[in-house]
């Protein structure tokens, strides 16, 4: 029985050795048209709610308990304050 595994086992790996010896025969351009993970159609966002100027309000707030807060002279700091006014934004989208 051992020697039958191991006779399946050496099939394998020279079956496997073939394979991988066809593959080196592509250029670089040939492989990545054939396994290409970012292909255009899998990964593509679409972000066309954002035209426009897209205007958002929201606190922002750190995972360390911190709301950001921008005062009348405009300087950015941190508070633990959640009923500020300085801490709501104005978030708008520039360019998409």
């Amino acid at each position: 029985l051992p020697s039958l595994l191991y006779r399946s086992c050496f099939h394998i790996i020279c079956l496997v050795g073939t394979i991988s010896l066809a593959c080196n025969d592509m250029t670089p351009e040939q492989m990545a048209t054939n396994v290409n993970c970012s292909s255009p159609e899998r990964h593509t966002r679409s972000y066309d709610y954002m035209e426009g100027g897209d205007i958002r309000v929201r606190r922002l707030f750190c995972r360390t308990q911190w709301y950001l807060r921008i005062d009348k002279r405009g300087k950015v700091k941190g508070t633990q304050e959640m009923k500020n006014n300085f801490n709501i934004m104005e978030i708008r989208t520039v360019a998409v």
